[in-house]
């Protein structure tokens, strides 16, 4: 699969990458500096809630483009572009790497600590027979020494699998929108790196994170499912 292509029926609604770093006081103090190189793209600023259980500093401040399909969130120990109307990974790719340039030539990046390429991914389903028809869309054996293991009414997993020395998450959960009562799917990716990072390899990380993550996506779901993302009649 190319790394451009994009299915019409993807289910993708977040792309994240985020790049965390020992926390500097500068990005506390000249938020606004950054904020003025970006703020034709993104003029929106959405500024964090208390949170009694996490420090000020490093609750993330959000810049959002005007019909916020896209964003950068920022804290004294954090950047991150995320893009809701994701158009390929090249366009992902360039507009990260340049965000990334504007925040590292006001605070100079160093001391990273971690790098992080995220997949959100809702997949709407009808119940049958009142269960869930997980094997309709992903490959996923979650088989137990009882009856009827693989028959789920509810789902709600979380793993953290080491590939090598970086993780790689996965969450899967069913969710109902309270609004419409359509029921979904959540398929949730995360591959991070966190060992000897340099900023100038940066774009490397980026590649690779990105290469696993949809390589993953791509032999997770099921061949009845691809052909409706690509749009073919099922």
């Amino acid at each position: 699969m190319e790394d451009n292509v994009i299915y019409p029926n993807s289910p993708l609604i977040e792309v994240v990458f985020e790049v965390r770093f020992k926390g500097l006081v500068a990005v506390e103090c000249h938020r606004d500096a950054f904020y003025q190189e970006i703020r034709k793209e993104y003029p929106n600023v959405f500024v964090p809630k208390v949170d009694p259980n996490t420090p000020p500093a490093l609750q993330s401040y959000r810049f959002e483009k005007e019909d916020k399909s896209a964003g950068i969130m920022t804290a004294i120990n954090k950047i991150a572009y995320f893009s809701r109307k994701y158009l390929g990974y090249k366009k992902f790719r360039k507009e990260t790497l340049r965000i990334l340039g504007i925040f590292n030539e006001i605070f100079k990046l160093e001391d990273l600590t971690r790098t992080g390429w995220r997949y959100v991914n809702i997949i709407p389903y009808a119940r049958e027979e009142d269960l869930i028809p997980l094997k309709r869309f992903l490959n996923l054996d979650l088989t137990l020494p009882l009856e009827n293991s693989d028959c789920f009414k509810n789902i709600d997993v979380k793993l953290h699998i080491p590939i090598k020395s970086d993780l790689f998450s996965v969450i899967i959960k069913s969710l109902i929108n309270v609004v419409n009562q359509q029921e979904a799917l959540v398929l949730d990716l995360d591959y991070s790196k966190s060992k000897d990072l340099k900023y100038n390899k940066i774009g490397d990380y980026l590649k690779e994170s990105h290469g696993f993550a949809r390589e993953f996506f791509e032999k997770m779901i099921v061949e009845q499912y691809r052909k409706y993302l690509k749009g073919e009649v099922v």
